[in-house]
């Protein structure tokens, strides 16, 4: 069946796993198996989506055809999704993501890859990819999307997307943490319990019997900072790891001794030996 918007090309699949019509399309005069032009097929849409605009244009009007939903769609989404994904972890992690906001007069306040951390980059990563999806289908379905003469690839413009959807995400993940009780900030606060006698024992000492499952790692990595004073990128010389993955281990850690650890604002009893 042809129409205005394009055909499709009803091609029945010998081993019977793909409906008809639904691989090839053509949106130019219907079916042309093997020939030039405006046929495109499923296997096509990771190309197309980083092309530039005249073979994106063609996978546009397919999904312009569909009202944007469908296998076609479907699979763009996913090809536009593992594109984002290292592009937009990349300008988090390495904090050009604040350079992109800024320019456009979004600015992050406080904003730190460091701070982050790894769980906190990934959380972000994945919320920001969605909602620019997300608004990547509303613009489209409104007419305002993606347009082969106003926008380079479609990758392109998605990660624009992405990049104006960031603050919000990094903004409400910045509020909801400053609402959670702050994580324990050194090791005095362990050595004010009633758990421990802390001035007898190394640090890592002391966070392996409050936590046991701690590692002969990580019990070492607590030592050079606490007790030797070193800092992150002496350690990391130490460890061979990078200064992030450390200052990830340890505000993981400091979540954890939160959780087991008398109430910061209020002072611990000392222990009747003590008194």
């Amino acid at each position: 069946m042809e129409s205005s918007e394009g055909s499709f090309e009803d091609v029945a699949n010998p081993l019977g796993s793909e409906p008809r019509g639904h691989r090839h399309w053509d949106a130019a005069s219907g079916p042309r198996v093997g020939h030039a032009g405006d046929h495109i097929e499923l296997e096509d849409i990771p190309a197309l989506v980083q092309a530039g605009a005249e073979k994106g244009e063609v996978l546009w009007r397919r999904l312009e055809n569909d009202r944007f939903q469908g296998i076609w769609y479907d699979m763009t989404e996913i090809a536009l999704a593992d594109y984002l994904a290292p592009t937009v972890s990349g300008v988090v992690a390495t904090g050009r993501i604040a350079v992109l906001c800024r320019e456009r007069g979004r600015p992050l306040k406080g904003f730190s890859a460091v701070r982050l951390g790894r769980d906190g980059i990934r959380d972000l990563v994945s919320s920001t990819i969605a909602h620019g999806l997300v608004r990547f289908r509303v613009l489209a379905l409104a007419g305002s999307g993606w347009s082969c003469q106003r926008n380079a690839a479609m990758t392109t413009y998605a990660f624009e997307l992405c990049v104006g959807e960031f603050p919000n995400i990094y903004n409400a993940w910045d509020r909801a943490r400053a609402r959670e009780p702050g994580p324990v900030v050194s090791l005095d606060a362990v050595r004010d319990t009633p758990y421990t006698d802390a001035a007898e024992e190394r640090p890592g000492e002391v966070i392996q019997r409050l936590l046991p499952d701690t590692s002969d790692e990580l019990a070492e990595i607590v030592d050079l900072r606490y007790g030797q004073g070193l800092d992150l990128g002496q350690i990391a010389t130490r460890t061979e790891r990078s200064p992030r993955a450390i200052e990830g281990l340890l505000y993981r850690l400091k979540g954890r001794l939160k959780e087991i650890l008398p109430d910061r604002g209020a002072r611990p009893q000392k222990r009747n030996h003590e008194q």
